[in-house]
C-alpha cells in the first residue's frame, strides 16, 4: 500500500480537503492521503513510474470506525 502527499498547488490542495470532507481538516506538506482513496484512473502509469495525474481528487471514502460505515474518515 502507498501514500500521496497532499498537492502543493493551492486549488488542487483545496478540491482534496473538500473530497475529504472533515471538519477543520488542514493538511500539513507532510499530510499523506492513503492509494485506496484514488480510482486506477487517478493514476498515470508509465514503465518506470506510477504515479497521480494532474487532475486526480480522492473519492473513495468507504473505511471502516468502530465497525460501522463512515464515508468521511480517510486513512
Amino acid at each position: 500500500m502507498c501514500c500521496d502527499r497532499f498537492p502543493k498547488d493551492v486549488n488542487r490542495r483545496q478540491q482534496w480537503i473538500e473530497a475529504l470532507d472533515r471538519e477543520n481538516f488542514v493538511p500539513t506538506n507532510n499530510t499523506l492521503i492513503c492509494e485506496e482513496h484514488f480510482t486506477i484512473n487517478d493514476y498515470q502509469k508509465r514503465p518506470d513510474l506510477i504515479k497521480l495525474t494532474n487532475v486526480a481528487v480522492p473519492s473513495i471514502f468507504n473505511c471502516m470506525e468502530n465497525g460501522k460505515q463512515n464515508p468521511n474518515t480517510p486513512t
